[in-house]
């Protein structure tokens, strides 16, 4: 199994009624970061790239 980048951080959460926010960073192998916001309002998830 092959990582194409490395998972560095993971789950910086918060709960404000029912709404989650997961912010989720990789570093690619040529040193490009790469951040992800997971958005969860009540139940449903949504994912904007930075």
């Amino acid at each position: 199994m092959t990582k194409k980048g490395s998972l560095i951080k993971n789950k910086y959460t918060g709960a404000y009624d029912g709404v989650t926010v997961q912010c989720i960073f990789f570093i690619l192998n040529n040193g490009e970061v790469i951040v992800f916001i997971l958005v969860s309002i009540n139940g449903g998830v949504g994912v904007v790239p930075i």
